[in-house]
């Protein structure tokens, strides 16, 4: 079986996502966001959102059909937020958007993962998230949300995951969560 067309595979749609409200589902092969060609699932993953927060729209295939998804929030959406750690403990859950934190801004989950290398353990970060306003409905920045203490990366796999923890974890800042591009994991389309 070969695939019908060139892309990214969306695997799995966070629920409550931007992209999941734009109507965006699970075995949607994204061809492009923003006019930026997707051909495979390193193109999606590599792609910096110039602005998080910004509408961007997402070409893509679903059943053989092209659809275009208009006005989508751009940036990294929260997947889960573990119960006692940084995100969760600051309020944030699924859904959200994440713009910036520690004032550096967020276009990708490769930017998250180096700005959070700069930071340690228990420190003080500010932060700015997007959440979903059914009255407006939109996304638009918490005025709740504005800072967190930042987690240790050790605690948090020696919970969840201890057989891949490492010592070397200890004092890594941390969030306790996932974070997915656009909300949408993503294979490539022979996944």
């Amino acid at each position: 079986v070969e695939p019908a067309q060139d892309g990214a595979l969306a695997y799995g749609v966070v629920e409550g996502s931007p992209a999941a409200l734009a109507g965006i589902e699970p075995s949607s092969v994204v061809v492009s966001v923003d006019g930026e060609p997707i051909g495979n699932a390193e193109d999606f993953d590599s792609r910096e959102a110039p602005e998080p927060g910004a509408l961007v729209s997402v070409q893509y295939y679903l059943a053989g059909e092209l659809r275009t998804a208009d006005e989508v929030v751009d940036g990294v959406v929260v997947a889960y937020a573990a119960s006692g750690y940084a995100a969760h403990e600051a309020g944030i859950s699924v859904g959200m958007v994440l713009v910036s934190i520690n004032d550096t801004s967020i276009g990708n989950v490769e930017q998250l993962s180096e700005a959070m290398k700069l930071m340690r353990a228990d420190q003080v970060a500010n932060v700015t998230v997007m959440s979903y306003d059914e009255a407006s409905d939109a996304f638009l920045v918490d005025p709740d949300i504005t800072s967190l203490t930042l987690s240790d990366k050790w605690d948090y796999y020696e919970e969840y995951d201890p057989e891949n923890n490492d010592p070397e974890y200890q004092g890594d800042a941390y969030l306790g969560g996932g974070f997915l591009n656009l909300g949408m994991r993503i294979e490539d389309v022979d996944y």
